[in-house]
């Protein structure tokens, strides 16, 4: 499913895709490096001045960044949810992308010997 999410209120970000980013060390890896030590340690660096940041998903082939995190407890929050999400066979659709139905039956041929 493809929703929508509208964070209430207003959150001070930082940019992880600004260019001045790089100046500090800043890199694309730190939004999907594993383990989470480093991460971890650059959220406690920003939430003494910011309430998030906004950076480049993991698959993005984009400059600029394309999702935001919010810095708070761990755990559910009650804020709104989509009342119409869309599927994402849906939206690929719309944005003109062909989707191709899960093949039923697969022949499995030998290597040649």
């Amino acid at each position: 499913m493809l929703s929508t999410l509208r964070v209430p209120g207003t959150h001070d970000l930082a940019d992880t895709c600004a260019d001045a980013a790089a100046g500090f060390g800043l890199t694309r890896e730190l939004c999907s490096m594993t383990p989470y030590d480093v991460p971890r340690a650059w959220a406690a660096a920003f939430d003494v001045e910011f309430d998030g940041i906004r950076y480049q998903t993991r698959f993005t082939t984009g400059q600029a960044a394309n999702a935001a995190a919010v810095f708070g407890p761990a755990g559910e929050v009650s804020w709104p949810v989509d009342p119409r999400p869309e599927s994402l066979v849906s939206a690929a659709r719309r944005c003109g992308l062909a989707v191709q139905p899960l093949p039923r039956s697969v022949r499995v041929l030998h290597p040649p010997t």
